[in-house]
């Protein structure tokens, strides 16, 4: 699954290469997420927090493909850093008396979440006119280091284990012939390899905004 993936990102660039002016250029940005769980393995955990991220950071190259007038494929391939510290309250049923559920999490039991992936986005952008455009297309994204802890569990994220797809929409807008700024949000997270057994958060909605650098125009 994960080849028929990069055959067709690798397919797309070579297509559009051939036929279409390309501009490269680089981009910069924060991000924020929200997370959910998704691995309900343990019955005796009744509620899970749900997780808002601190503001994250990305960075890459991007390369642009004229395919036809008003409308480009942006090639993304870049780092993203994602940090979440939530203290929510965990709710959970007691072994010995079912009738008594406690509450943990908050200060004490912290659940939290960081990590370090390499993504690859190809993405459609319509223009409207000189300056306002449209990007839609999929986000594909695998761990390269990170770290999770829940209640008393913990998990590393072993690199490339774990391929995530999202479904990436945005507007962006040119500041000047060279600058632009772009509002995205990826949307839901397919996995694309099995989820590990003590892997207990999953992607949801991630909004990113930050600036981009063309050296060809």
């Amino acid at each position: 699954m994960k080849k028929r993936f990069f055959l067709l990102l690798a397919g797309i660039a070579g297509f559009c290469t051939v036929q279409a002016q390309q501009d490269f250029g680089v981009y910069i940005g924060k991000n924020t997420a929200t997370f959910v769980n998704e691995n309900n393995e343990n019955p005796t955990i009744l509620e899970y927090p749900e997780l808002v991220s601190v503001l994250g950071y990305q960075l890459g190259v991007n390369y642009t493909l004229d395919i036809k007038h008003h409308l480009n494929l942006e090639l993304e391939v870049g780092l993203q850093y994602i940090e979440a510290d939530n203290k929510g309250i965990i709710y959970v049923q007691d072994e010995t008396n079912p009738n008594e559920i406690d509450q943990v999490g908050g200060a004490l039991n912290p659940t939290t979440m960081e990590y370090t992936s390499i993504t690859v986005s190809p993405l459609f952008q319509f223009w409207f006119n000189d300056h306002f455009s449209v990007l839609a297309g999929p986000k594909i994204e695998t761990i390269l280091s990170g770290k999770s802890s829940f209640y008393h569990f913990y998990h590393k994220y072993k690199p490339f284990k774990q391929y995530n797809v999202s479904l990436t929409l945005g507007a962006a807008a040119e500041l000047s012939n060279r600058l632009s700024f772009h509002v995205r949000n990826s949307i839901g997270a397919w996995e694309v390899t099995q989820k590990q057994d003590d892997s207990f958060y999953e992607l949801r909605h991630l909004t990113e905004f930050g600036l981009a650098y063309k050296f060809n125009m």
